[in-house]
């Protein structure tokens, strides 16, 4: 029997293991703060748990690979432009883990906003492109290394308009990446194209990468002291869209 149905069978009922279900939240990206270091913290030492969460993630690139991101891409902002009734929300991801390091890409799709209601948040649909030696490669098939670059490529749906930014998080410090300075503007989106600029990746301690959309403009300053704030707080930052764990030092 492979890992998969043996997890399914009688994983709940494991003491000193998070239940399924947190598991594929955290796979999710809808665990937050605390939860999510708890989780991760136990998938680096407990190897079942870690079966589990590849199983998951197995599922999930094969249903990518029926549907590919551009076309599945296309496909939402069409019914949304179309005024489709809204299906549930449905996590499109790649995700890898290793004993000391954790990567996790996460795509939220937008649904059609009911009648008289804002768009908030971090609705989009990101692909995440990793550069390394004049070649470029969806960062899911590689594992980011120093002296590579990210390259983010964001969908918005029709007629909508946002705001983005790329933090780094050092511990509980917060740096900016994209733009680079502290007093520059937050990068104005709209359609599909690629965030101005590359994330050069560098040796040094392990860091978290936020990519921030909005609807609303914001400061870049104001940015960071939220998201030094809410580490603090085990909270999770407004409008994250995708996160990306970092360890220069992983195999």
């Amino acid at each position: 029997m492979d890992a998969m149905h043996v997890l399914l069978s009688d994983f709940d009922g494991r003491t000193g293991h998070p239940p399924r279900r947190d598991l594929e939240r955290w796979l999710a990206q809808e665990a937050s703060g605390e939860e999510w270091k708890r989780i991760a913290d136990h998938l680096a030492s407990c190897r079942a748990c870690e079966e589990y969460v590849e199983a998951c993630r197995g599922e999930q690139e094969a249903l990518e690979a029926r549907s590919p991101p551009a076309t599945f891409a296309a496909s939402v902002l069409a019914r949304a432009a179309s005024g489709a009734a809204p299906r549930p929300r449905w996590p499109f991801l790649l995700a890898a883990s290793a004993t000391a390091a954790l990567l996790l890409i996460a795509v939220l799709l937008w649904r059609p906003a009911a009648e008289g209601e804002r768009w908030r948040g971090a609705a989009a649909v990101v692909r995440v492109y990793l550069e390394r030696e004049g070649q470029r490669a969806l960062l899911g098939d590689h594992r980011p290394r120093p002296g590579d670059r990210l390259r983010y490529e964001i969908a918005l749906p029709p007629g909508q308009r946002a705001y983005a930014a790329l933090v780094a998080l050092e511990s509980a410090r917060a740096l900016p990446v994209l733009p680079a300075s502290r007093a520059a503007p937050p990068f104005e989106i709209a359609g599909t194209s690629f965030l101005p600029g590359s994330a050069a990746l560098e040796g040094g301690a392990p860091a978290r990468l936020l990519l921030v959309i909005r609807p609303a403009p914001f400061a870049i300053d104001s940015l960071l002291v939220e998201a030094e704030f809410a580490v603090r707080q085990g909270r999770t930052l407004e409008g994250v869209a995708h996160q990306l764990l970092l360890d220069p030092e992983a195999p």
